[in-house]
């Protein structure tokens, strides 16, 4: 099957790997268009697709499918820079809504994922979540997502929404805890990785079994002398304190549904 010519917008982590990914599936991008000309042709390079940056487009340029891998707030202004220079227009955003594409060929596609340039990621592990204005669009969209590899699970604008905000409890506040738990553990002068093992344990648990079953702790257990020794030692940190007290308060109110 014929793939659409294809252009990524952006030269970032998620372009990088986006592109990165659906040229080893044998999908061919044309172009990278970036306004960082260093990583723009750098990415553009390793993809064998030429670059541009918006400003130096002709205004004959057009494409198949151009995807917008951009910060959230440049997606509205993006839209209308380029629709009527390609026929599908895709955005990668969680939060943002389909519309701002401003067309019936618009379509969405997320990877519920955290993308890093430190860590490989394992495409087909990784849910697709895709809407799309119209069947056209949809054609195109699911292709691309089944080029990834990932599970592929319809999802408009509300429930994408509501997956990322439980991708950013998965994510970003496990990523800050552990940061937490780090820096207290070199406070005890112990290295942080002394808490390597409990977290593969915990997170071993998690992905084995709810994990609201699993819950344990002084919070869980109602222990209110091992809390309030806690919060003691946390007392020139408020935020932290404010953190802690939060979380507690979350498991004791859990442990009473149960």
């Amino acid at each position: 099957m014929k793939r659409p010519s294809t252009a990524i917008v952006g030269s970032g982590k998620l372009a990088t790997a986006l592109a990165q990914r659906i040229v080893s599936q044998q999908w061919p991008v044309q172009w990278i268009l970036s306004r960082n000309q260093e990583s723009g042709q750098v990415l553009a390079n390793s993809c064998g697709a030429s670059f541009s940056t918006l400003e130096h487009l002709p205004p004959e340029w057009k494409v198949d499918l151009v995807l917008l891998c951009v910060p959230d707030d440049q997606l509205g202004f993006l839209a209308r820079h380029l629709q009527h220079h390609c026929d599908v227009l895709v955005h990668h955003s969680g939060t943002v809504d389909i519309a701002v594409l401003e067309g019936e060929h618009a379509a969405v596609l997320w990877p519920v994922m955290s993308f890093s340039h430190l860590v490989a990621l394992n495409w087909p592990e990784i849910p697709l979540l895709w809407e799309a204005g119209n069947h056209a669009a949809a054609q195109v969209v699911l292709d691309l997502a089944k080029a990834l590899g990932g599970p592929i699970l319809a999802a408009g604008g509300a429930d994408r929404r509501r997956m990322h905000l439980a991708a950013v409890f998965a994510n970003n506040f496990t990523n800050a805890c552990v940061t937490i738990a780090q820096q207290l553990a070199e406070q005890a002068q112990c290295p942080a990785e002394t808490l390597n093992p409990l977290l593969r344990h915990t997170l071993t648990q998690v992905l084995t079994a709810p994990a609201y079953l699993q819950q344990t702790g002084p919070a869980q257990r109602g222990d209110i002398s091992t809390m309030e020794s806690h919060l003691r030692m946390l007392q020139h940190h408020p935020e932290l304190a404010n953190c802690y007290r939060a979380l507690s308060a979350f498991i004791a109110h859990q442990v009473k549904k149960i």
